[in-house]
């Protein structure tokens, strides 16, 4: 299953936007449906939808980003609760929302495990 055949290989490289919505939207169904996620649950999530051309250590970068630059800086989606050595994430308001928009079918309410607090 780990197998991608060329075109497919070629529509991940060509349209990586898409690529970054679809990695967003299962990180935040995971954590409304789990309340909260480590890196390591988040890592394993998402792996086995990388690209084949990368490494491992190109993937877990990859995933970082993601988590830091993209859902937790830039939209505000994620907050992490745990601490540098272990990260925790949870989605923030922003996050519910966007989780509830993207995903109608979701009957569950999405919670934040633990409350952040603003310096």
């Amino acid at each position: 299953m780990n197998e991608v055949d060329v075109s497919e290989q070629y529509l991940l490289d060509k349209y990586p936007a898409v690529l970054r919505a679809f990695y967003m939207q299962k990180v935040l169904e995971y954590i409304c449906a789990k309340g909260k996620a480590t890196r390591g649950d988040i890592d394993v999530l998402l792996m086995k939808h990388l690209s084949v051309t990368l490494t491992e250590r190109q993937k877990r970068t990859k995933i970082g980003n993601l988590l830091s630059l993209k859902m937790n800086k830039r939209f505000g989606l994620l907050g992490n609760c745990g601490n540098d050595r272990k990260s925790l994430w949870v989605l923030t308001d922003n996050g519910v929302r966007e989780c509830k928009r993207n995903n109608p079918g979701c009957k569950r309410t999405c919670k934040r495990a633990c409350q952040r607090t603003e310096a």
